[in-house]
């Protein structure tokens, strides 16, 4: 995995537990979250990172840890612009829970009550390929359960089928479509794979 995509990776993780470090933290004043924070950079997991929490309108933790980035001396500040990837992924999720929230969409719904498309979904290609012993749900794809992968990450039996999917001045309804054709690398709900399962959400 290169640089890039493994820091793009472990941002993402960090974005997506940073609510739920917080909440344990509370009772201790945020100091937990700190402590969470600094063990990613003591452990060179993470270069820097950055956490702020908002209750009521009111920011209640606003912290930073470590460096700019692997090669600058300089740390890093709550004040400074950086680059990160896949914040799609929470503010799409987030949407995704208020509709759970409102009654719209249940974590359980098939997708394929959305995208019909998604209706028979196989695992794997060729005389190998299976159907998928249940339905994707709306929880599968929350939690990276439902076998989708990445184009840049499949292997290379299913690296065609993913990149015939996304081209240049596809639409919505197409891309959407195409996605309920992809072959799932895992069967669903078998284990997490990171991939275009916040694509599918969205």
């Amino acid at each position: 995995m290169n640089q890039l995509l493994l820091r793009a990776v472990l941002l993402t993780i960090l974005t997506t537990c940073v609510a739920a470090a917080a909440a344990s933290a509370e009772a201790a004043g945020y100091r937990g979250l700190s402590e969470w924070m600094q063990s990613h950079i003591d452990a060179r997991r993470l270069v820097g990172c950055s956490a702020q929490v908002t209750r009521d309108g009111e920011t209640v933790f606003l912290e930073a840890f470590g460096k700019r980035s692997p090669a600058a001396a300089e740390t890093l500040g709550v004040d400074q612009v950086v680059r990160i990837y896949s914040m799609s992924k929470p503010i799409t999720s987030a949407a995704v829970m208020q509709l759970v929230e409102q009654g719209a969409l249940d974590l359980d719904d098939p997708v394929s009550m959305y995208i019909p498309e998604f209706a028979a979904m196989t695992v794997g290609v060729g005389e190998d390929a299976y159907p998928a012993r249940r339905p994707i749900t709306i929880r599968d794809l929350l939690t990276h359960t439902s076998g989708l992968t990445y184009g840049f990450s499949a292997p290379e039996h299913l690296k065609a089928a993913y990149q015939a999917v996304f081209k240049p001045g596809t639409t919505l309804a197409e891309a959407a479509a195409g996605m309920g054709s992809l072959p799932l690398l895992q069967d669903v709900g078998t284990g997490f794979v990171y991939g275009v399962n916040t694509e599918v959400l969205g």
